[in-house]
């Protein structure tokens, strides 16, 4: 009788042992996941509105034209091309996606894609 009484101590032992062990993992999952939110929270609250130049007579005539904004996004709006000055001299042009993602990673990234002047972006 002793030797089963010992066994099963030793089951329940074992038994809070996992409970234990499980429930500290858990607590450790939900702290790291939510100190992950917290800075991702913060990194997205510091998102940088985009510095896009105020519209001269031409490059305000394709924003009208091609239903663009310059300033934040409107809702649900996503950039799919992008009014642009590339040079110094020339006039304000309409490129697609590729030129999209250069204006973006110049005006959020600072990465210098050589685009003189963001007009605004277009879906």
């Amino acid at each position: 009788m002793a030797d089963r009484t010992e066994g099963l101590a030793d089951l329940l032992v074992r038994c809070l042992l996992r409970g234990v062990v499980a429930l500290v993992s858990c607590l450790a999952v939900v702290a790291v996941g939510s100190r992950l939110t917290a800075e991702e929270t913060r990194f997205v609250e510091n998102v940088p509105t985009p510095r896009v130049a105020q519209p001269t007579p031409a490059s305000a005539a394709l924003l009208a034209r091609h239903h663009c904004w310059s300033g934040p996004a409107p809702d649900g709006a996503f950039p799919g091309h992008v009014i642009l000055t590339v040079r110094p001299g020339e006039g304000p042009q309409l490129r697609g996606p590729r030129w999209v993602a250069r204006a973006l990673e110049q005006i959020f990234d600072g990465v210098d894609h050589g685009i003189e002047t963001v007009h605004g972006f277009c879906p």
